[in-house]
């Protein structure tokens, strides 16, 4: 079983959590990273033995900020957390809905919560960073510790302590600080410096600009993008750097410049031809997933 995450009780803005016990295991895991942001959130591990339950349920819904319901087929099952959703969408509560797993609604269900805002968390595979958009997410911010502090404001715990010794000055010097051993380092190779840099969050980058465009002709290199990421996320670096890995590094490092110039050139220039940019960045992207491939099995090696 997950340790029970600590319920907040006081005077501040805090989330209310509505999910069903039999997912405690993946929803106490969200909330302890959700701490880590320095969310507050109430719920119902927190009600008193012997308290009348539907009360104290509604008087904390009532007064929260705002709830997140984790929904899951096991939570449209129970008849108590379809009660709280109703009540959250009742009293018109700010919400947002986690979807866990792919759940089955009813129609009424599924009419009512086809305005809300979701994420469906059992589609991503990087949790870490659908949590933060969640935790940064305009409803919650009135929820975040730290929220009127522009220097820790949207960092996790591990990024503040950094801040706080004055290893960095503000919150967007992390994007240059590597903070977790799980991102997937790559040469940048110039024969001058030897620069190393974190491409993960270059692509990463890259990636926010291309969704920030809204053009329907960048709907597949968004898609493309999103597996780059993806994998360099969750791909570690191991093994010895041999000729074949430096020389998928070298054309990883070309094909990324290309594409970075393209997009420049297609955010910049009203008068591109949209299509034929797409296709030459969309030809880039698909270059730069097949050596990250081949570079991985030759790091395997």
């Amino acid at each position: 079983m997950a340790n029970k995450p600590t319920a907040y009780e006081g005077n501040e803005k805090y989330c209310f959590i509505s999910y069903c016990h039999e997912d405690e295991g993946t929803v106490f895991k969200i909330m302890t990273w959700m701490t880590g942001y320095g969310c507050r959130f109430w719920y119902d591990a927190a009600i008193p033995i012997g308290s009348e339950f539907p009360e104290v349920i509604a008087e904390h819904l009532r007064q929260a900020e705002v709830g997140i319901a984790f929904l899951s087929n096991a939570y449209m099952k129970s008849d108590f957390c379809r009660m709280e959703l109703n009540y959250m969408l009742k009293i018109k509560k700010k919400c947002i809905l986690l979807y866990i797993e792919q759940a089955k609604l009813t129609y009424g269900f599924e009419m009512r919560l086809d305005m809300i805002q979701s994420v469906l968390m059992y589609k991503r595979n990087d949790w870490d960073v659908a949590i933060k958009e969640v935790c940064t997410d305009k409803i919650i911010e009135p929820c975040l510790e730290g929220f009127s502090d522009e220097r820790h404001y949207g960092l996790h715990a591990s990024e503040k302590k950094l801040v706080k010794s004055n290893k960095i000055d503000h919150k967007d010097d992390v994007l240059n600080t590597h903070l977790h051993e799980n991102i997937f380092q790559l040469n940048n190779i110039n024969e001058n410096t030897k620069e190393k840099t974190d491409v993960y969050l270059y692509f990463e980058q890259l990636l926010e600009k291309a969704k920030s465009e809204h053009d329907p002709v960048l709907k597949k290199v968004v898609y493309e993008l999103k597996k780059i990421t993806g994998f360099l996320r969750n791909e570690s670096s191991f093994g010895e750097r041999g000729p074949q890995v430096l020389s998928c590094e070298r054309l990883i490092h070309q094909e990324f410049e290309k594409l970075a110039k393209e997009m420049s050139d297609f955010s910049s220039d009203p008068n591109t031809d949209r299509a034929p940019a797409a296709a030459r960045m969309l030809k880039s992207c698909q270059e730069i997933s097949m050596q990250l491939k081949i570079r991985a099995e030759q790091m395997k090696k």
